[in-house]
């Protein structure tokens, strides 16, 4: 079974407590992938082998995403669009209402698959 080791990063936190994951703090380093690609794939993986229908990425607390960090939650996004339809599974974005970048960057990455990502504000 693959373990979700929680990951801090200078000012980042990626952790899943029970099925949600919390991301926090502002991804502005040059290269996220170090710590960012093996959290989402090894969430990837963990979603498929429990057979989810969905996950919970709560960013609220996110304050800044770079485009590099983009990218990595971009492939992520690809990697689920491609499984058969019976192992696909929803990503509910819950972002803060009051976030425009957060508004403006889920909304953005629907166009990848909007059967896949449901943006939830609170």
């Amino acid at each position: 079974m693959t373990e979700i080791t929680p990951v801090q990063c200078e000012d980042v936190t990626l952790k899943m407590i029970d099925e949600d994951v919390f991301v926090s703090g502002s991804i502005i380093q040059k290269n996220p992938e170090q710590y960012m690609s093996s959290f989402f794939n090894k969430l990837h993986d963990y979603i498929v082998e429990r057979k989810l229908k969905f996950i919970n990425v709560n960013i609220t607390q996110l304050k800044f995403l770079n485009s590099s960090g983009i990218k990595i939650i971009v492939d992520w996004l690809v990697k689920v669009s491609n499984l058969p339809d019976e192992n696909r599974y929803v990503i509910n974005f819950i972002c803060n209402k009051h976030s425009l970048w957060q508004d403006s960057s889920i909304t953005t990455l629907k166009i990848i698959d909007d059967t896949i990502i449901r943006k939830i504000d609170i």
